[in-house]
């Protein structure tokens, strides 16, 4: 049997100790001029991606209504 620090030692990490990224889903979505061009405007100044920013907001709201 190989000790655990031998894989963190050489740069490998047995599969129990890799974490898995949630997955993701392409969607597509109509909106409003206006609110697209205030929402990259946001993501812009918070430095994420729109992807990224539209997938902050609905979480927040999610996590306000109660929601997982």
């Amino acid at each position: 049997m190989i000790c655990q620090h031998w894989f963190l030692f050489y740069g490998m990490v047995p599969r129990e100790v890799i974490s898995v990224k949630p997955l993701k889903v392409r969607l597509s979505i109509t909106l409003d001029e206006d609110i697209a061009q205030k929402i990259r405007d946001l993501a812009e100044k918070d430095d994420r991606s729109l992807s990224q920013y539209i997938n902050l907001v609905l979480r927040q709201h999610l996590l306000q209504k109660g929601e997982k």
